[in-house]
């Protein structure tokens, strides 16, 4: 017999409660997909389950406890909280085959890479460069990362393994050279300071996402 929209309700309603008691905080990526996996049954609900998980890890970036005291706005925490939620429900999509190069991926979906620029935070210049991989990816904050893996759909760990492999040239430079030419990287920082394409407020955000991230580094290490 076939489930009823009542019975479908239920269903979900107690993948949701159960899912809130396996955790004592919101889940991160890796702990949902295992949580999952555990229980097949709830399988055909993955997106709505993913959804309330990303809505709780936002939740519990922007919205302190009790006992906490209500912190100030903060433009590159808020980033980061709305970058690592969206990862939530993309790290438990099916996984895709690795990117060839960003545009590629744009391509294939039918979407301009001016748009994904504006959505991951990025001068369209910026991103031209994370694409072609002329960037150190060592270099580049995590929370530019998984922005970046936000807006084009694809997970953190697909964007990592793509922008750690070489640099490459545009093809009409590697037409026109009479000798093999060579790409050279730079830091994302440089970037960010010799970008002409970005404004003062927006290089600003980025240098303070920097600043944030490294400092993060620095406490974790």
């Amino acid at each position: 017999m076939s489930k009823t929209p009542d019975d479908e309700s239920r269903t979900l309603d107690a993948a949701l409660d159960e899912l809130v008691y396996s955790f004592d905080g919101a889940p991160n990526a890796a702990q949902l997909l295992a949580w999952l996996r555990e229980r097949p049954l709830y399988a055909p609900y993955r997106d709505e389950i993913a959804g309330y998980a990303a809505r709780w890890s936002l939740r519990a970036v922007l919205q302190p406890g009790p006992a906490s005291p209500i912190p100030a706005y903060d433009p590159a925490l808020v980033a980061r909280a709305v970058a690592a939620a969206a990862q939530v429900r993309i790290e438990t999509a099916p996984r895709h085959a690795p990117l060839r190069t960003i545009t590629e991926w744009l391509r294939e979906m039918g979407r301009p890479p001016a748009e994904a620029a504006r959505q991951a935070g990025v001068s369209v210049s910026l991103f031209a460069q994370l694409d072609r991989r002329l960037i150190d990816a060592e270099t580049i904050p995590p929370t530019v990362v998984a922005r970046l893996a936000a807006a084009i759909e694809r997970s953190v760990a697909d964007v990592r393994e793509y922008l750690v492999g070489g640099a490459m040239l545009p093809a009409a430079a590697q037409y026109r050279a009479a000798a093999p030419p060579t790409a050279r990287t730079h830091s994302f920082a440089d970037a960010v300071r010799d970008d002409p394409m970005l404004s003062a407020a927006e290089r600003g955000a980025l240098v303070a996402l920097i600043a944030a991230d490294q400092t993060d580094a620095d406490g974790a290490g």
